[in-house]
């Protein structure tokens, strides 16, 4: 786990009350903020006011939301994501009631006393690092191998060339979840992170796997499994590790990536037709050229001229054609000859074998 945001009801006094946090800044006529207490794993702090329309009349609701490093407020680091198989649910609440009782303006409106329960989770990041070789270029493959219309997901809109962007995060996003694999050494430079000499040495095979649950997967998920957006379940190991294996596979699957040449000769060794293996090939060369397989699912639904017709709609070219490819038990992406990587394991068996 990184960062979790919790949310809760409070009244008008409470309100007026919290205004006192130090170093709030107005972000708008309803929003408040501060980032205070950073230090403390509270990294945020927003108290806000929605007004709603009921029968004619004007009714207003205030809330209070605290967004938390969960490595920091289990004291650990702020540098790498939680590991929640060494804690138990229980001791992640206390420490986190403690950190809330040592807010002063908490302290003041009986916060500290309250029960976790009162707490709804507003944004869950599951997230794990993996000491990997080649980080950057697992980034790029995962930007070539998301696929079209997953969770109604689209490209995050980075403003960077492609040729630095694919190397350094793969983001993708719905209004109810992002996917975000990213180089975190590239995370450290882009965001000019100070760090130890200890600490860059560290993050030089880091590559973070990361699935931001937001308010409405949240809501989705609680509906299944009946816990009201309680945040208990998302602080157990089990659950958590379980969650990201499945997404994982269900995005990028678990076929290795190898070379161009590699897969050339693999699929020219294969027992399908001469017409099925051209169709094979040029399915590889056109995710290529496209840059990525999304762009060429995406052409493939819009029925676009790019796309050679043996292809089929997009069930056909998933059920048959990536299938085949799968079959032959490599990944559809291939790793460009001039990297003069042979071979790269897929990111789910990547997380496999560090479970």
């Amino acid at each position: 786990m990184h960062t979790f945001e919790l949310i809760c009801n409070i009244s008008v006094a409470m309100f007026h009350d919290l205004l006192k946090l130090p170093s709030l800044i107005k972000i708008s006529n309803r929003v408040y903020r501060t980032n205070f207490y950073a230090k403390k794993g509270i990294v945020q702090i927003e108290i806000r006011l929605l007004e709603y329309k009921s029968y004619n009349k004007v009714f207003e609701k205030y809330y209070l939301v605290i967004r938390c490093n969960a490595g920091v407020i289990m004291k650990k680091n702020n540098i790498s994501t939680l590991d929640l198989s060494e804690f138990s649910e229980e001791e992640i609440i206390v420490q986190i009631k403690k950190r809330i009782s040592e807010i002063k303006a908490f302290r003041e409106i009986d916060l500290d006393k309250a029960s976790i329960n009162i707490w709804r989770a507003n944004r869950v990041d599951i997230a794990k690092d993996y000491i990997v070789n080649h980080p950057s270029i697992i980034v790029w493959l995962c930007n070539m191998s998301f696929p079209y219309n997953y969770w109604n997901m689209k490209r995050k809109n980075i403003k960077k060339p492609r040729d630095i962007l694919y190397f350094e995060s793969c983001c993708f996003c719905s209004k109810s979840r992002e996917f975000n694999i990213y180089f975190k050494m590239s995370d450290v430079i882009n965001n000019n992170t100070k760090l130890s000499e200890d600490e860059m040495k560290f993050i030089e095979r880091v590559l973070r796997v990361e699935i931001q649950i937001l308010k409405q997967g949240i809501k989705s998920k609680a509906r299944k499994m009946e816990t009201k957006r309680s945040i208990k379940p998302y602080f157990n190991y089990e659950f958590c590790s379980d969650y990201l294996q499945k997404e994982i596979f269900a995005v990028f699957k678990d076929q290795k990536h190898v070379s161009y040449s590699k897969a050339m000769e693999i699929i020219d060794k294969s027992t399908y037709r001469e017409s099925e293996k051209m169709v094979i090939k040029s399915i590889i060369n056109l995710i290529q050229k496209l840059h990525g397989l999304y762009p060429l699912e995406e052409a493939i639904k819009n029925e676009l001229k790019v796309v050679p017709k043996q292809y089929g709609s997009l069930r056909t070219f998933r059920q048959k054609w990536l299938n085949k490819i799968r079959m032959l038990g490599i990944s559809p992406i291939t790793i460009p000859d001039e990297f003069g990587i042979a071979e790269i394991p897929s990111l789910y068996n990547i997380i496999q074998e560090e479970i």
